[in-house]
This record gives structure tokens, sequence and C-alpha cells, in this order.
């Protein structure tokens, strides 16, 4: 699929920032049916995972990237919001963290005198890590 722009990404679909490139379908797949993730999957959950919602999103995703199918980018996209609705279940569910509406007053305070003295090099490409 050629890139697109922002502007066009949009017009596609609003979620369309969760589409992934293909291939990260099929390595999910490939990774979830592996000899080591079924013998880790028994251990931690006592049974093997089904892994045909990856191979159905690869499906999807080849569908719509050959033939454009808006069909099977619906499908995709909802099987995204499925996942990172359990993924998100957890966090949001505990109590320990207190979430934040805004941020703190001095967030954007100025560094501390001896943190200021280090320079920063910022030249594109460069970088701030210096081994010698």
């Amino acid at each position: 699929m050629e890139k697109q722009t922002p502007q066009e990404d949009d017009e596609i679909h609003p979620d369309f920032w969760m589409y992934r490139p293909c291939g990260v379908y099929l390595d999910e797949f490939v990774e979830c049916t592996s000899w080591k993730a079924r013998y880790h999957q028994r251990y931690v959950d006592g049974k093997e995972a089904d892994c045909s919602k990856w191979k159905k999103d690869h499906e999807n995703c080849i569908a719509f990237r050959d033939k454009k199918s808006y069909e099977a980018l619906e499908s995709l996209l909802a099987s995204e919001k499925e996942r990172r609705a359990k993924r998100l279940e957890g966090a949001k569910g505990n109590t320990v963290w207190e979430y934040r509406t805004s941020p703190p007053e001095n967030w954007a305070a100025p560094l501390p005198p001896h943190l200021q003295k280090i320079p920063i090099n910022l030249q594109p490409g460069s970088s701030s890590c210096v081994i010698s």
C-alpha cells in the first residue's frame, strides 16, 4: 500500500492510525503458534491460546491492501480496538494509580543549575551518548 498523508488516512477511516503493516499480523500468528509460545501458553494459562484472530487479521489486511476491501478494513480495525481495550483493561481497572487530569503545576520548571551547565547537542543525526 502506498504511503498516505494524514489527511488521506482520515478520509479512509477515522481509526486508520490503528492499521499496522500486514507483516506484523503474520509475525504475531507465527509467534503465537510456535512451539515455544505453545509451551509458554500451557505453562502460564493451562491451555493453548487461540491464534486464529492473528491469521484472520492478516487475511483482512491483505484483502484491504490488495483489493481495497473496506469490509476487511472495518473487521481489522474492530479487532484492533478489541485488542487495545483488553490490553488497557488491567491498567484502568486497578486502584493503585490515580490518573491525572492535567499536568503537574511545575512540569515546565527550569532545570536545576547543575543540569543547566551540561551542553545538549540537538543537531540532527548526532548522539548525546559519548563513550570514550
